[in-house]
C-alpha cells in the first residue's frame, strides 16, 4: 500500500504504523479503563435485564453504554474540587477504581446467572451463529480502517485517510484543549471554550473527544486513544443494527442484510462512473483511486458534489467520530423501547425456511408472564430513557431523531389502546411512557440547553444559515432537482423499496415504528437542523437504521416468491442484483479510502506543539495567519490545545459563528494597516505564529514593531506580542494631508479610508532573499533554512537570521519525547540523500558521505553524515 501525501507517495511499513499503540505493554491503564467499563456494563445488563434483553443484545450494548458511562464518570471526577487541571492521572485511576469495584461487585452474580442459563445462552448463540461469525470476521476490517484513518506514522508524517484529513484536526482541537489547553478547568457544570475561535463558547458534543483525552492520560498514544474505542464501538454498532432489525422484522436473514445495506448505503454514482469511464475496471483492479478521484457517493466528478448523501464509514463514522458513540446508543434506545412496547405479547412468527430449525424463537426465552410484570416493564423504559439521555453530548442529531421516532410510536400505541377502549392496559402504558420521558428529559435536556440551545436560531429559506429552518432539501441543493430525482441519485432504489415495505408489515408494532421512521424521513426532507444542509444526513442515517430492516424484509419476500423450485432461479439472482445495486457505490467509496491518505501533521508540528505546551500559558490566545493553507491544520489548537484567534471558516460556518468582522480586522493586523495594533488587544492575542507558506503575506516591518520572535523551528516562527510597543506604532505616511486615492495609488502606496493614522500608507518593505546552499528540502531544513517549492530561490535564509534576531530553537533544552504527544515517535537522524540514482559506493565515499544499503523501498543508500 502507498500513502499519498500531496504530490508524492511514500511506502508504508506496517511495523511503523503499529509503533506505540500500547507504549510497549500488552495491557495498561487505558486497556483496563475500557475493559472494566465494558465488563461492568455487561454484568449490570445481564443480571438485571436478561432474558428480556437477550444475551447477544446485552453483549452488543455493553461497549457503547459502558464507554459512554465511563466518559461521564471521568468528567464528574474531573469536576471534583480537588481535581488537578487538565485530565490528570488521578482522574484516570479514580475512574478505573470505581469501574473495577462495580465489576467485582457484579462478578459473582454474573457467573451464577451464566451457569444457570448456559443452555439457553448456547442455544441463542447457535441460532445466531451466522451473524456472530460475520461480525467476528469484520473485526479485522474495523481494526484496519481505524488504523488507516487515525494518524498512522511513517517517515516523519502522520496521515489521515479520506475525509479524516479534514475532520480529525477538529476532534484533536477538543482532545488537546482538555488534555493540555484552554478547557483544562472545564467541569460538568461549566461552559466550554471554543479552541478554534477565541471568545466563543463551544457548541459541540465533546464527550467522545474528552474520553480520548482520558485514554491519552491513561498512557495511550495519540493514535491508540482513537483506535481502541473505535474498534469496540463500531463492532457494537453493527451488532446492534442486526439485533434491532431482527426484532423489527422477525427474520435473521433480513437483519443480516440490513447491516450491509446500512454500511454501504449509496446511490447510483458508481453506475454513472461505469457508464462514463471506459477504464473503470482497470482502475478498480489497480487501485487507481488517488486524491481528486470521485468517491461515487457524494462526489461523482472529482471534488464536485453530485448527490445529497454521505457514505456511513467514509464520510461520517471515521471523520465525524462522535457518531461512533451516538449511533449505537440511538439503536440501543430504539431496541429497548421495542422490547418494552411488545411486553409479554407472544408475536406471531412468520417462520422462514432458515428459521424452522431454530431452537429459540424471538420471544421463547421470555414468554413467562413473570418476566414482564409492570415493575420490570418500567425498569426497561427507565433503561431506555437513561440510554437516550446519554446521546445529547455524543451527537444532538441522534437525540432529536430517536426522540421523534419513539414519540410517534408512543402516540400510535396510545391511540390504538384508546380506540380499542383497553383502559387498563392504557394506564400501564402511560406509566411506562412517563418513566421514559422523565428519565430521558430530566437527564438529557439539561445537556442540550446548556451546550447547544444558545446557538440555535430559527429561520426559513435555503442558505439562510439558521440552525433550525424550513428549507426543503431538494431546494437547498440548488440544482433544479425535485425530491424524486434527488433521492434517486442519492440512494437509488432504497427509498421506493422502503415505501412499499409497509405492505409487508405484519403486526402493529412494525407499523408504528414504520410510521415513526417515515415521519423522521419526511421531517428531515423539510427542515434543516444545521447551517450546512449536508449535515442533515446525520439524522437521515437514524432513519436508515430502521428503514434498512424494512427494505431487507422486502428483498426476502421477493426471494421467496419463487418458492423452493425453479422459481428460485429467477428470484434469487434478482434479489442479489438489487442488493448489489444498493451497496455497490457505498462499497467503492469505502474501498477508495485505502488509497487516499494525506499527511495531516509531521514531526515539526509535534515539536511546535510541545514547545507551546511547555512555554505558553494554557489560556493563551494564539493567532495563526488568516491566509494559512490549509487553515484547518492548526497545530496551535489541534495538538497544543491553545485557543486560536481565527480558525477554519468551514467550521465557523457550520457552528453558526459570524466571523466576517474579525476576519477583516485580522487581515489588517497581518498587513499592518489602519488600527492594526488595536486588534491585538481587542482579541487578547498573546502569540502570533507564521509558517513558511505565508511568509510573503506578512508585514514584518510592522510585526517587528509590536512583537518579538521567541521560538522557531524549520517550519514555524512564534512571536510574542508586546502591549507597550503596540500603543506607539504608527504606519508610515505616504502622502500629504489632502492626498486623494488616485494620487496615493500612483505613488505605489495603499489608500485606506477611515484608517487609524494616515489614510495613505506605505506598503510593507519586503525582506531580501538570501540563498542557503542546499539542493533538497531535507538539506534546507537541516541548515534551519526555509524551503519554497517552485520559487526561483527554493532554499532561503529566514528573515530573522538576516536581522540577527535569532529566536530559540523549539527543540533546544526540551526533554526527549516521553509525553503522550510524541511517545510513539522514534527519534532517528534524518536520512538525507547525498547522491543520485545508480550511484556506486566509491562515488558516495568521494562525496564524504556514508554508504548504507537498505531493503526499504524508496530510501537512499548514500546519506549525509550528520
Amino acid at each position: 500500500r502507498r500513502v499519498h501525501g500531496g504530490d508524492r507517495s511514500i511506502p508504508v511499513k506496517m511495523d511503523e504504523v503499529l509503533v506505540g499503540f500500547q507504549n510497549g505493554s500488552a495491557f495498561g491503564p487505558s486497556e483496563l479503563l475500557v475493559g472494566s467499563a465494558i465488563f461492568a456494563t455487561f454484568a449490570l445488563l445481564f443480571v438485571n435485564f436478561y432474558p428480556r434483553l437477550s444475551f447477544v443484545e446485552c453483549v452488543s450494548m455493553s461497549p457503547v453504554i459502558g464507554l459512554s458511562v465511563s466518559a461521564w464518570i471521568a468528567m464528574f471526577v474531573k469536576s471534583l474540587p480537588f481535581s488537578e487541571p487538565g485530565i490528570s492521572s488521578g482522574t484516570v485511576y479514580i475512574t478505573i477504581l470505581l469501574q473495577v469495584v462495580i465489576s467485582a461487585w457484579t462478578a459473582v452474580p454474573v457467573v451464577q446467572e451464566l451457569n444457570r442459563r448456559k443452555r439457553e445462552i448456547k442455544a441463542e448463540i447457535e441460532s445466531h451463529i451466522v451473524a456472530v461469525t460475520v461480525f467476528g470476521l469484520m473485526l479485522p476490517f474495523w481494526w484496519h480502517m481505524c488504523v488507516l484513518h487515525y494518524l498512522p506514522y511513517s517517515y516523519g508524517h502522520y496521515y489521515g485517510a479520506g475525509s479524516t484529513y479534514a475532520d480529525l484536526p477538529f476532534h484533536l482541537n477538543l482532545l488537546s484543549s482538555f488534555r493540555f489547553g484552554c478547557n483544562e478547568n472545564a467541569t460538568v457544570f461549566s461552559s466550554l471554550l471554543s479552541p478554534f475561535y477565541s471568545g466563543e463558547t463551544l457548541a459541540y458534543p465533546f464527550i467522545p473527544d474528552f474520553y480520548s483525552g482520558v485514554l491519552m492520560a491513561a498512557g495511550s498514544s495519540i493514535q491508540w486513544c482513537f483506535v481502541l474505542p473505535g474498534v469496540m464501538l463500531l463492532t457494537s454498532m453493527m451488532m446492534l443494527i442486526y439485533c434491532f432489525n431482527y426484532r423489527l422484522t422477525d427474520n435473521k436473514s433480513a437483519a443480516l442484510i440490513s447491516v450491509f445495506l446500512t454500511l454501504f448505503a449509496g446511490g447510483i454514482g458508481a453506475f454513472h462512473w461505469i457508464t462514463h469511464d471506459k477504464m473503470w475496471l482497470s482502475k478498480v483492479l489497480n487501485g487507481q483511486f488517488g486524491p481528486g478521484s470521485p468517491d461515487h457517493v457524494l462526489y461523482w466528478f472529482g471534488d464536485k458534489i453530485s448527490a445529497y448523501w454521505f457514505s456511513l464509514p467514509a464520510h461520517i463514522l471515521f471523520p465525524q467520530r462522535t457518531v461512533q458513540h451516538a449511533y449505537p446508543l440511538a439503536i440501543s434506545a430504539l431496541l429497548i423501547v421495542w422490547k418494552g412496547m411488545t411486553g409479554n405479547e407472544v408475536q406471531k412468527k412468520q417462520k422462514s425456511d432458515d428459521d424452522k430449525s431454530t431452537e429459540l424463537s424471538q420471544t421463547s426465552s421470555v414468554t413467562s408472564p413473570a418476566e414482564y410484570t409492570q415493575p420490570k416493564q418500567l425498569a426497561l423504559f427507565a433503561l431506555a430513557g437513561f440510554v437516550t439521555s446519554l446521546i445529547p453530548l455524543m451527537q444532538p442529531h441522534s437525540f432529536i431523531s430517536v426522540g421523534l421516532v419513539i414519540l410517534i410510536a408512543a402516540i400510535f400505541q396510545t391511540i390504538g389502546l384508546l380506540l380499542t377502549r383497553n383502559f387498563e392496559r392504557l394506564t400501564l402504558v402511560i406509566q411506562q411512557w412517563l418513566v421514559y420521558g422523565v428519565v430521558s428529559f430530566a437527564l438529557g435536556m439539561p445537556q442540550f440547553f446548556k451546550h447547544f440551545f444558545h446557538r440555535v436560531t430559527f429561520g426559513s429559506g435555503t442558505h439562510s444559515g439558521g440552525f433550525v429552518r424550513f428549507a426543503p432539501v431538494w431546494e437547498e441543493e440548488n440544482k433544479g432537482e425535485d425530491a424524486v430525482t434527488l433521492w434517486w441519485r442519492a440512494l437509488g432504489l432504497f427509498v421506493p423499496l422502503f415505501i412499499i415495505s409497509i405492505l409487508f408489515a405484519s403486526n402493529k408494532y412494525q407499523r408504528w415504528f414504520y410510521v415513526g421512521f417515515l415521519t423522521l424521513f419526511v421531517t428531515c426532507n423539510l427542515i434543516m437542523f444545521q447551517p450546512w444542509h449536508l449535515d442533515n444526513t446525520k439524522l437521515f442515517y437514524v432513519w436508515v437504521f430502521g428503514a434498512s430492516g424494512f427494505v431487507a424484509l422486502v428483498l426476502i419476500k421477493v426471494a421467496r416468491i419463487g418458492g423452493s423450485g425453479f422459481g428460485q432461479v429467477l428470484t434469487y439472482p434478482l434479489v442479489a442484483a438489487l442488493i448489489f445495486s444498493l451497496t455497490f457505490s457505498g462499497f467503492l467509496c469505502c474501498f477508495r479510502e485505502e488509497f487516499n491518505s494525506a499527511s495531516v501533521f509531521d514531526d515539526t508540528d509535534f515539536e511546535f506543539a510541545r514547545w507551546l505546551i511547555n512555554n505558553t500559558p494554557r489560556n493563551a490566545i494564539v493567532l495563526p495567519h488568516t491566509n494559512a493553507d490549509p487553515m484547518h491544520l492548526r497545530t496551535e489548537s489541534s495538538l497544543a490545545g491553545r485557543q486560536i484567534g481565527y480558525g477554519f471558516e468551514g467550521w465557523l460556518h457550520s457552528h453558526g459563528i459570524h466571523y466576517s468582522t474579525r476576519r477583516q480586522d485580522l487581515d489588517k493586523l497581518w498587513n499592518g494597516f489602519g488600527d492594526a495594533a488595536a486588534a491585538i488587544s481587542r482579541y487578547n492575542i498573546s502569540y502570533m505564529t507564521i509558517d513558511r507558506h505565508v511568509r510573503s503575506k506578512v508585514n514584518f516591518e510592522y510585526l517587528n514593531e509590536v512583537a518579538e520572535p521567541v521560538a522557531t523551528n524549520s517550519k514555524y516562527i512564534v512571536y510574542k506580542t508586546i502591549p507597550e510597543l503596540q500603543k506607539s506604532y504608527t504606519p508610515r505616511d505616504c502622502g500629504h494631508a489632502k492626498i486623494t486615492e488616485e494620487e496615493c495609488n500612483k505613488n505605489g502606496c495603499l489608500f485606506l479610508r477611515q484608517a487609524k493614522g494616515p489614510w495613505c500608507q506605505h506598503k510593507p518593505r519586503p525582506h531580501p532573499v538570501v540563498e542557503c546552499s542546499a539542493k533538497t528540502a531535507q538539506e534546507c531544513r537541516v541548515l534551519r533554512c526555509q524551503w519554497f517549492q517552485g520559487a526561483d530561490v527554493q532554499c532561503q535564509k529566514p528573515w530573522w537570521m538576516l536581522e540577527g534576531r535569532m529566536p530559540v530553537g523549539m527543540g533546544d533544552g526540551l526533554p526527549q519525547p516521553t509525553d503522550p504527544l510524541m511517545r510513539h515517535v522514534t527519534r532517528e537522524k534524518p536520512k538525507i540523500d547525498c547522491g543520485w540514482p545508480n550511484m556506486s559506493a566509491q562515488d558516495c565515499a568521494k562525496q564524504g558521505c556514508d554508504w548504507t544499503p537498505t531493503n526499504e523501498a524508496g530510501m537512499p543508500w548514500c546519506l549525509y553524515r550528520l
